[in-house]
């Protein structure tokens, strides 16, 4: 819509994973792309796929040269995993060697509680096989280590005993219980420290943002599993961390209230081709409606006649 233009300033700016790029449709559907027909004015969009929270915001404090008076911190649901790990690969499942060498730096809780930077791990090319074999030996913040707490087990023989073992895994549990495989790492006295961590991000956004003279807004994208068992029960598998943020002063957008008075009785699958992947044009035209809601209500909708008329924009 708003061609790159080194002299044309975003008014609003987004920072998140693939949920905020807006994975799995063309461009045009993108929300940031919708959002900006709605506020009339270019939307930046800084999402990139498998990025943590913690990613999300390092990207923010790098991109010295956006000036957007708003930005979006976008935390999707999953990424309290991805929050508390150096090796990306660890929070699907480790069963052997063949998996993506996908390092990343990530937030620790210090004895004050504090958040302490832990900068990406670097290896020798002749390091990586080892590191594949035996990460705890060189991942020392690495919570999903195998044969730790979350059950995760590396496959050698016999197989069988290890295919047992695994059982134990936090997605065989979770499974097991019909819940989210992360919604434990949203427990207050997670020994993950996942709750706490992401509150920290997200409290160090607003602040670095308060800083630069941006406005900041701090979001949550559910994905299909909130939107279900929120569906089914009542409650988002993210509420603790809701808790956390209004206990901080943070007037939160939980992009999951608007979805589901949209959604009204319809199944929230609808929302995807997949409902554990990624939204569909549907799914991201809603996140661009409540986020365009949400700026007209905090009076923050530059440029924008009529914000709130969804229908004018093309469906």
């Amino acid at each position: 819509l708003y061609p790159y233009d080194e002299n044309m300033q975003n008014c609003v700016s987004l920072f998140g994973d693939s949920f905020t790029w807006s994975d799995e449709v063309t461009k045009e559907f993108a929300w940031s792309a919708v959002l900006s027909e709605f506020l009339g004015c270019r939307v930046g969009n800084f999402g990139v796929g498998g990025f943590g929270t913690d990613q999300a915001y390092l990207r923010y404090l790098n991109k010295t040269a956006d000036q957007a008076p708003v930005v979006f911190l976008n935390h999707q649901s999953e990424n309290v995993l991805r929050n508390v790990t150096q090796f990306r690969a660890l929070t699907g499942g480790y069963s052997s060697a063949a998996v993506p060498l996908n390092f990343k730096p990530r937030y620790v809780v210090d004895d004050d509680g504090s958040l302490q930077l832990i900068d990406m791990p670097t290896f020798d090319s002749e390091e990586y096989p080892d590191v594949l074999y035996d990460p705890g030996s060189y991942l020392t913040h690495e919570y999903f280590l195998p044969g730790g707490q979350t059950g995760l087990v590396r496959l050698r023989f016999p197989y069988s005993w290890s295919l047992i073992r695994s059982l134990g895994h936090f997605h065989i549990k979770a499974w097991l219980t019909g819940k989210p495989w992360y919604m434990e790492l949203y427990e207050p006295q997670h020994p993950s420290n996942g709750l706490s961590i992401t509150t920290g991000i997200l409290l160090k956004f607003r602040d670095s943002a308060i800083k630069r003279g941006q406005i900041p807004v701090i979001t949550i994208i559910p994905n299909g599993l909130d939107l279900t068992h929120y569906n089914d029960h009542g409650t988002w598998p993210y509420q603790n961390l809701l808790d956390e943020l209004a206990t901080n002063g943070v007037d939160v957008l939980n992009f999951g209230t608007g979805i589901m008075e949209r959604l009204d009785d319809t199944d929230p699958c609808s929302l995807f081709d997949n409902c554990s992947a990624h939204f569909n044009e549907q799914g991201y035209r809603y996140l661009a409606e409540i986020a365009a809601e949400e700026l007209t209500k905090r009076g923050l909708a530059p440029n924008a006649a009529a914000p709130l008329d969804t229908t004018a924009v093309t469906n």
